[in-house]
């Protein structure tokens, strides 16, 4: 059985999805569509140095509330002169069908299902997607560990093959992607870093 693979980043307010909330969502279904999603958090408990390494403030400035607060906006697709929050109660639905039986792909999969999953219980649904959540990182590892054991040309680099706790940067850099041409600390850019390096481990790219 073959399933959707779907690549996802998201920012939020902080580090404890018990505490702290997503403000940011993307979905980026692999060689389809990308979706991006916005959510107005309560900033009562917000981490600074989340909202600084996100730079929430500045990257939100042009997100705001509809009329109608009932609504969803797709910011990936959204052609209107500002793009709006999108409720949470209407969005929560649309991403578990989305997630539902798909396996993730992301930096840190652990952290961005745990918020994913809060997010989805606050408004009455729940997480299906594949239960075996995929590294990005312990992918690349891997891919490049074999490369080097195999002597693949071009893979053993003098970067050689990054400790398997690097950062995802360092990964990117060993696969020959360079992470300073995609929009960092954002979801969809994330995101599209993430597909950058998949193209690599699955010989789509040299």
């Amino acid at each position: 059985m073959t399933r959707r693979l779907l690549l996802i980043d998201t920012e939020t307010t902080g580090l404890d999805s018990s505490r702290h909330e997503v403000w940011e969502i993307a979905v980026a279904e692999r060689h389809g569509p990308e979706h991006l999603w916005r959510i107005e958090p309560d900033l009562t408990l917000a981490e600074p140095k989340a909202l600084e390494v996100g730079r929430f403030y500045e990257r939100t400035a042009n997100t705001t509330r509809h009329s109608d607060p009932g609504l969803v906006c797709d910011v990936a697709g959204y052609r209107g002169a500002d793009a709006y929050w999108s409720a949470p109660r209407k969005l929560a639905p649309i991403l578990a069908r989305l997630l539902d039986g798909a396996t993730i792909v992301a930096a840190n999969p652990t952290f961005d299902a745990g918020f994913l999953t809060a997010l989805l219980r606050k408004h009455g649904q729940a997480a299906t997607w594949h239960y075996r959540l995929r590294d990005i990182g312990s992918m690349a590892y891997g891919y490049l560990s074999a490369c080097l054991a195999l002597g693949v040309e071009g893979r053993d680099a003098a970067l050689g093959v990054p400790s398997i706790d690097a950062s995802t940067d360092d990964f990117a850099k060993a696969l020959g992607v360079d992470p300073d041409q995609f929009e960092r600390h954002s979801a969809l850019g994330d995101c599209r870093l993430l597909a950058a390096m998949l193209d690599v481990i699955e010989g789509r790219k040299s």
